[in-house]
């Protein structure tokens, strides 16, 4: 949400090329977690390896799509380095919060 709004307010004629690409990004980590889900859902496996392996690739992927929409954008290199903040922000938070993986 947050580089969707920076975007919006400061890339002006470049922010719909950079949505629909990290759209992608997005659409893309989310598809490599499906696997895990209905693996999970119906009781075929739901192994913490394989979590941390579907995590893992989506978030690897991610990273390697995201660096691609911002050079395909041609803006700077701080978008990227902004959003794997934010990434690492929210994986923690997907971790402790949500899934119960990590205690602090």
């Amino acid at each position: 949400m947050i580089q969707i709004l920076l975007a919006l307010v400061f890339l002006k004629d470049k922010s719909y090329l950079f949505l629909k690409n990290i759209g992608f990004v997005c659409l893309t980590g989310s598809c490599i977690l499906i696997p895990y889900i209905f693996s999970a859902r119906l009781g075929i496996s739901n192994s913490g390896e394989f979590f941390f392996a579907s995590l893992i690739t989506s978030v690897i992927t991610m990273i390697l799509l995201y660096y691609r929409a911002v050079k395909i954008t041609g803006i700077s290199l701080g978008w990227w380095f902004t959003w794997l903040g934010c990434l690492a922000i929210a994986v923690s938070l997907q971790l402790t919060v949500v899934f119960h993986y990590v205690k602090l």
